[in-house]
């Protein structure tokens, strides 16, 4: 685990005004006010969770898939990326569910701030831009509903269906997560063909329930969805990745 402290000092800027004369030196002017505090961040400790690296080369305890409006039934899994796709009709859009578990951490912590890092795909292809939201599970869903790596459109595994627990009978079905996401991201066509990483904030009161029962998940999907989205695809590397892209979540704790 590695110690922190994120409180930002003040700044004090100094202004120097002179003047200068053949044969003279000028003279110093006086110190200027000071400017304004930075915001103060958790200090506690902070551990790293991404398969294959962190905490260890043997942590393996992230999952992932993408579900596809076009396959209510079929698995996509994470293969050969995770895959959020938009268009005009609910057939174009796919999702991307992540998981946690496993954490090496003392018991009865207090969760401070949690994040998670997600690198693109060389094969994305936006058209203009898209906003990409994170969004917790509803309370309802788990454990009952719970996933672990296989998931549908239509539900969290074969014979099961979300609206099981949420009750959502809707095609679009947006009831097995929170419709408010705790952090979005915009991804324009310039990223298109890097490897850049987008940073998720997860909101840690909202998660807090599952993490004391050593999970975190959360669902990305476009915004935009089922309303203003044209043709995009963006992939992002999945946990089978070895070599440092696959997703990574930071946990800050006391």
């Amino acid at each position: 685990m590695i110690a922190i402290n994120a409180s930002v000092s003040n700044i004090l800027l100094v202004g120097l005004v002179g003047s200068v004369l053949i044969g003279c030196s000028g003279q110093n002017g006086s110190s200027g006010s000071a400017g304004p505090a930075g915001p103060t961040g958790p200090s506690g400790f902070q551990e790293i969770y991404q398969n294959d690296v962190y905490p260890s080369s043997s942590y393996s305890n992230e999952f992932d898939a993408y579900v596809s409006g076009n396959v209510f039934l079929g698995a996509q899994g994470s293969s050969p990326y995770l895959e959020l796709t938009t268009g005009n009709q609910q057939a174009y859009y796919t999702r991307i569910l992540v998981q946690f578990t496993n954490f090496n951490l003392p018991s009865n912590v207090n969760l401070l701030a949690a994040e998670v890092w997600m690198t693109l795909e060389t094969a994305t292809n936006v058209s203009g831009s898209v906003t990409i939201g994170a969004h917790a599970f509803s309370s309802s869903v788990y454990p009952t509903c719970a996933w672990n790596g296989t998931a549908y459109w239509d539900g969290p595994k074969s014979g099961s269906s979300w609206s099981a627990c949420d009750n959502d009978q809707d095609f679009q079905q947006d009831g097995y997560f929170i419709s408010t996401p705790m952090s979005t991201t915009v991804i324009s066509s310039s990223a298109n063909g890097t490897n850049n990483v987008y940073r998720f904030l997860l909101n840690v009161k909202t998660l807090q329930t599952q993490f004391t029962q050593g999970i975190i998940q959360f669902v990305l999907r476009s915004e935009g969805e089922f309303s203003s989205d044209g043709n995009s695809s963006i992939g992002f590397y999945p946990n089978t990745d070895t070599a440092g892209k696959a997703p990574k979540l930071i946990l800050t704790y006391q």
